[in-house]
This record gives C-alpha cells, structure tokens and sequence, in this order.
C-alpha cells in the first residue's frame, strides 16, 4: 500500500483531472447498458469501483507486479463479480418491496380463495378469468355453462372494458394482512405508508385533489348504482396466474 500510494502521489494532479473524466464516462456507459439499475446512486458507486480498480492494475503493469495481458483479466473478472454483486442487490430489493410483496399476497389470497375480485357491472364473475380473480367452478347450469361461485370477501371490481381494478382498500389490506399471518410472513408496512408507495411509484391511476392541494389516492366511483372510494390499479398490473379447466 505504502509503494501505490507513492505512485498515486507522483500523479495526483494529472488524476484530479482525468479520474472525473474516466467516471463520467464509465456511468454513462453503465447507465446506457442498465449496469447496477438497483438504486439512483448505485451506477456511481459500481463506476468508481471500477475506475479506481483500473488505476490500480496500471499501477501493477507499472511495477511489473503483473503483464497487460494479466491486468485485463483481473480487472474483467472485478467488473463481472461486481455486476453480479449489483444485479443480486437489486433482485433483493425487488424481494424487499413492500408494493411487490403487497401485490404477490393479493394474487395469493385470490388463488387461494381467500378474497375475490367481481364484475363491476353486474357484481358477477369476471368475464375473463374468473378463476384468476378468486372464483371458482364446480357445477354446470342447464346449459353445460360453467356456474362460478365467489370465494371469500370481495375486495374489489374489475372494469373490464378498461382493464383497471377498483380496489376497497381496507377490506384488500385486511384480506392480505391476514393471509401473510396465516403463511408465517408478517406484513408489517402500515396501510397509509403502503398506499402511499405504490402511489409514488407510480401503480396508481387515477387521483383526487383534496382541498389542501395533496393527493387522494382514493376516488369516488359507482359500484352497482352505489359510489364508493376506491383505488384503480391495472388490471394486468394484479391479474395472476394461468386459467385452470
């Protein structure tokens, strides 16, 4: 450490100009290819890294401590390891997201039949994949058409012709808190902080002014000739799993 730091002392002013340079560069680059995407900062730190590593592996050739041909390797294999450091980090927070989790024990508490979603019109099955929205079959009418039946709390209405969900949103929060509980896996996110998040990222589609100026994420919509306040999502954004026969 004592002889690369001698090294880097005999170059300091020629570095304070390049190194800003080579990072720009680098980020640039590491953005473009989505390279460590898993936080706003997370780009800079992953670049600085590297470029702090590339100047030390021409400090290496410098002294003769290892070949061009060797440096390359090396600073290769560091830049690997540090992408897969990075894309592990962001598999983790995606792990970690309260408003993925939310969304993977809704889809849960459907499958299970634990909750359900009906049609906001007729408060009828889905005409799409009911099974996918907690309903299920067991029986055929005087026609041979499938008869499908509820399954637990109805915590919402699909618009079908718009494809967007119309969530209640203590009974969705309730329905899920409890069916996390039951698996062993605590949701501990409060539900005005949880609301909030899947708000800023950007998951919910419609507002409403209040008269402070802040947003309300819950909107005023007819449900069966009723209005009630809601929270619309995309459809495709909750929709889960394959129809089963």
């Amino acid at each position: 450490m004592s002889a690369y730091l001698q090294w880097l002392a005999l170059r300091m002013d020629d570095l304070k100009k390049e190194f800003p340079k080579t990072v720009t560069t680098l980020r640039n680059a590491a953005i473009r290819d989505r390279i460590a995407p898993s936080h706003p900062r997370a780009s800079e730190i992953y670049v600085n890294m590297v470029a702090g590593m590339e100047i030390f592996m021409e400090w290496m050739v410098d002294t003769e401590l290892l070949t061009s041909e060797q440096s390359n390797i090396v600073l290769y294999d560091v830049e690997e390891n540090l992408k897969g450091a990075f894309s592990e980090q962001a598999a983790y927070q995606v792990e970690q997201d309260e408003t993925v989790q939310f969304l993977e024990l809704l889809r849960a508490c459907f499958a299970s039949g634990n909750a359900h979603i009906a049609s906001r019109l007729k408060q009828a099955p889905p005409l799409s994949r009911p099974y996918s929205w907690g309903w299920r079959s067991n029986e055929v009418d005087m026609s041979g058409e499938k008869v499908y039946k509820p399954m637990g709390d109805c915590i919402g209405w699909l618009c079908e012709e718009k494809r967007e969900i119309l969530l209640e949103q203590n009974a969705a929060f309730k329905v899920v808190q409890q069916f996390a509980k039951a698996q062993g896996n605590a949701f501990l996110l409060s539900a005005s902080s949880l609301w909030r998040r899947m708000g800023e990222k950007g998951m919910v589609l419609a507002n409403e002014k209040r008269a402070n100026g802040t947003k309300q994420l819950a909107v005023k919509r007819q449900i069966g000739g009723v209005s009630k306040r809601v929270m619309i999502l995309s459809a495709d954004l909750v929709e889960s799993g394959e129809e089963k026969v």
